[in-house]
This record gives C-alpha cells, structure tokens and sequence, in this order.
C-alpha cells in the first residue's frame, strides 16, 4: 500500500548510512508505482549508499533511471529491455550491456544461466564459467549471487575477488534445498573452482 512504501522510504531514510549496500531485487505489487526502485535508489544516493538492481520488466527499465551502482540482469532481461530476439549474440549483449554503464552505474553482471555469466565495466569483460555440480534447486541462485556482489562492494574488493566470492555464493545455493542456507566454509571450498577469463 502507498502507507507501507511511506513507512519503507522513511525507515530508509533514517537507517541507511555511508556505503551501506542496498539491494532492489524481485517483483512488486500491481498496486506498487513500477518506479519504485529508482525512488529509493535516490535515497540511497543521498545517504552515499549503493544500489543493487536486480528486476526486470518495468522495474528495471525504471529503475535504471536512478543512481544504480551495480545492475543483475539474465539474458532474458536484457534482451526483453533492449526488445531484441533471446538467441541475440553474446558480442551484442555485452555492446548493449557496456551502452548502460555511467558515472553511477561501474558493474554489469549478465547471467547465463547454466553457461555462466559476464562481469561487465567500462575497461574490463570477464567471462566466467559454470561450475559443474549436483544441481539440487536453482531457486534462489541469482539471490545468493547478488549477496557475493554486495558483499564484494562493502568491502572493496578487486573485480576478481568478487567474481569468485558471487560465484562460489550462486554455486553453493544450487547444492542445496529451496531455504537452506549457505555458510562461509562452503563457499571458500568452491572459490578456487571459479573458472573465469578477460577479454
């Protein structure tokens, strides 16, 4: 309701803080305005915050517009933004992909699904591998990924240690049942498995 997203954008505006990581992710209510994630975006451009975008439809066109920091389309996604055909070529995607980039917005990860993903900047491209496993449920994988991206934002990390952390986070998920959560040691045990290339 429009009292709960007053009640969501006050809290915001009172608890976010310098480099806090703020994540818009998943659907929304029809009842909701599609521009929701761009408002709170601002918020968390003021209070020097950062903004994860993963969404897609209306929310993600809308949500662009304000100052993202990190976007997580699928190829899906990107190709229902852009109104291009789903077998367009990776060289496009990652033309169309870098198009997005600007002051606010440095990262683009592009996933592939069960071959991989793209970790897109203005000077880099990296390609990054699927790790063979027992998939159990991908439900959630995308999530656990963008928990590796935010937690390699908070803390600085270089282009390739958040490759491996968000990566090894996406991998342990699909190994586990739909709620079950990941810990630390699982994912330190994947991360020297992450495959990846510049180029």
């Amino acid at each position: 309701s429009i009292d709960d997203i007053n009640d969501l954008t006050n809290k915001l505006e009172t608890i976010l803080k310098k480099d806090d990581i703020l994540i818009l992710s998943g659907s929304a209510s029809s009842s909701i305005d599609t521009n929701i994630y761009e408002k709170l975006s601002k918020i968390a451009y003021l209070k020097q915050s950062k903004a994860i975008l993963d969404a897609d439809g209306e929310l993600l066109a809308n949500g662009l517009k304000g100052p993202i920091s990190v976007l997580k389309p699928n190829k899906y996604e990107l190709c229902a933004y852009f109104n291009i055909p789903l077998d367009t070529d990776n060289n496009t995607l990652l033309k169309l992909s870098k198009s997005l980039l600007n002051e606010n917005l440095k990262l683009i990860v592009l996933s592939l699904g069960e071959n991989g993903s793209f970790f897109i900047t203005k000077n880099e491209i990296y390609k990054v591998d699927k790790i063979d496993t027992t998939i159990v449920s991908t439900v959630g994988a995308g999530d656990a990924m963008v928990a590796g991206i935010a937690y390699g934002l908070h803390n600085n990390l270089s282009l390739v240690d958040t490759i491996k952390i968000s990566t090894a986070c996406a991998t342990a998920s699909i190994k586990k049942e739909i709620g079950k959560p990941i810990n630390l040691d699982e994912i330190n045990k994947i991360k020297p498995l992450v495959k990846y290339y510049k180029l």
